[in-house]
């Protein structure tokens, strides 16, 4: 009885302890109150203010409020790539067709005076013609570069007659001009569809063609096609935060190696050295989570320079973790006035509006494991609802919410910690004992 009691006291300890109760605002080291707008879905860009905050190395520890005081449903991620749609201008070429058109009848009226009679008499001659009707066609022609772009739709300024009516078009693509395929039959095309009235856009364009011909139908009488260019869509990464760090120094304990950590709890996305005029850095960059004797080589053979006329380099990425510790081994033993700068990548976070702001951000909180992505499954629940939809709202002032004892743990000393392990073992074997001695009552 007295092992079955001690087990359930045990696990009963072990579940209280791991259980996590749902954070409330001044759980958090800092706050600041958000903007509000219509839409369902709203966006915040967090800045560097809000990443030194942070206790998380993944910035997990955030969180939107309403009035309430309740917990919003949020998604935290990196910001992603910014797609920038761009356009180049295409070549083009005008190559004429004739076509017979159909027998056309012609009647030629002729008048002649009779003197005798006094009368006029009218001839009629019927005459069959063939008509031979005039068409250009236009050949535009994508570079190799083009192809590589993407080109996904093409944008016209032409003139033709009538005026007043559509540009009726097929629309053909090949990579072999003699070999022909129609992907559009009798496209229309109005001047007042593009933008101004001057341009108008051929969409859904098939990849990887070099070729694209268009070609008037019979209604067109005039058809001049005065510029072509294509669009293509570039993925841009938003810019990082670069941070200052501190400059590098010698390893007290160990001899030629300098030793660095980044300056704020989030991980960092890269770093570089910052070095002074005229030199020249290289060597092996190392890592450990724990003591020097336990760590691994990352980078090996890290150059840089800062020499007159020369580019300084690159940076180095890696994930740089504070939660880590790194050397630096250089082959020259001359590191004087050599510093840090380290890139941190921006991070957005989306929450669903509630209708009952106004709302508050929240973040650092060093007893947060994870960031709990509540809101992708709503949004995949509600067909109406894309994340491309969310609004950005703007961040006001940041304050005080539970302070710097909520950012970072109070240092714990040792001795103090053995001190706590052995009163909450006292306190176990008090309890199963008086366990014990009332079971043992209840027996007699």
């Amino acid at each position: 009885m007295f092992r079955l009691m001690t087990l359930l006291f045990s696990l009963g300890f072990s579940i209280t302890a791991s259980a996590q109760p749902p954070f409330k605002l001044n759980d958090y080291a800092w706050q600041a109150p958000i903007g509000e707008s219509a839409a369902t879905l709203q966006r915040l860009d967090l800045n560097l203010e809000i990443l030194r905050g942070m206790s998380h190395r993944h910035a997990a520890d955030i969180a939107v409020f309403d009035a309430n005081g309740q917990p919003l449903p949020t998604l935290l991620r990196r910001k992603p790539p910014i797609i920038n749609e761009k356009w180049d201008n295409l070549s083009n070429q005008r190559f004429e067709r004739s076509k017979a058109g159909h027998g056309a009848k012609v009647i030629l009226d002729q008048q002649q005076y009779d003197e005798s009679t006094g009368q006029v008499t009218r001839l009629g001659i019927h005459q069959q013609l063939r008509v031979q009707q005039q068409r250009p066609d236009y050949i535009i022609e994508l570079s190799k570069r083009q192809l590589q772009l993407g080109i996904d739709a093409i944008e016209l300024d032409w003139t033709h007659e009538p005026a007043g009516d559509f540009l009726k078009l097929d629309i053909q693509a090949a990579n072999d001009i003699d070999h022909w395929k129609t992907i559009q039959h009798g496209k229309n095309l109005f001047k007042g569809q593009g933008r101004g009235g001057e341009w108008v856009t051929l969409g859904e364009l098939p990849a990887g063609y070099r070729y694209f011909r268009l070609r008037p139908h019979a209604s067109v009488t005039r058809f001049e096609l005065k510029r072509a260019r294509g669009r293509y869509q570039v993925e841009e990464a938003p810019a990082d935060f670069a941070l200052a760090g501190r400059a590098l120094e010698e390893d007290a304990k160990h001899t030629g190696f300098f030793a660095f950590s980044p300056p704020l709890a989030v991980d960092a996305r890269a770093m570089r050295f910052v070095l002074p005029n005229g030199y020249f850095l290289s060597g092996n960059l190392y890592a450990s989570h724990g003591e020097f004797d336990q760590k691994q080589l990352l980078r090996r053979g890290i150059e840089q320079h800062n020499l007159e006329g020369m580019d300084e380099g690159g940076r180095v990425s890696l994930d740089f973790s504070a939660q880590r510790r790194y050397w630096f081994e250089p082959r020259h033993q001359s590191m004087q006035d050599v510093g840090l700068e380290f890139f941190y990548p921006p991070y957005e976070i989306l929450f669903i509006n509630n209708r009952q702001g106004p709302f508050t951000l929240a973040w650092g909180n060093y007893e947060v494991e994870r960031h709990p992505d509540d809101l992708s499954r709503l949004v995949a629940q509600q067909s109406a609802l894309e994340l491309s939809q969310a609004v950005t709202i703007p961040i006001g002032r940041i304050d005080e919410a539970g302070g710097l004892r909520r950012q970072f743990p109070v240092a714990v000393k040792p001795w103090l910690t053995w001190m706590l392990w052995a009163l909450l073992a006292l306190a176990v074997l008090v309890t199963a004992r008086m366990a014990w001695t009332l079971y043992r009552d209840m027996n007699h």
